[in-house]
């Protein structure tokens, strides 16, 4: 996963003109759906949901068998349905 971002440097985007990114960072690891608390990566794939730390690349945590599909900031959950049951893991 190849993560990219510009730095802001006060200029407004140009209409019909997108903001040119630089790579900062690419990440050997994580796979499947893909959320953010701004802070922390979590991935959820088929074997669980791993937390990464994006500046460092390092796995911080992994939760096996949960593969939320939502997640919701405010609340900080992570949500995921199987069947007729919803399972819920709230990331702190």
């Amino acid at each position: 996963m190849h993560l990219r971002f510009r730095p802001d440097q006060g200029n407004a985007p140009r209409p019909g003109r997108a903001r040119r990114a630089a790579e900062i960072a690419v990440l050997h690891g994580p796979e499947g759906r893909f959320f953010s608390d701004g802070s922390t990566l979590l991935s959820a794939s088929h074997h669980g949901l791993s937390l990464w730390d994006p500046a460092t690349g390092t796995r911080t945590g992994f939760i096996a068998g949960f593969t939320p599909a939502y997640y919701h900031p405010a609340a900080r959950e992570l949500l995921e349905v199987s069947g007729s049951e919803l399972r819920r893991a709230r990331h702190s």
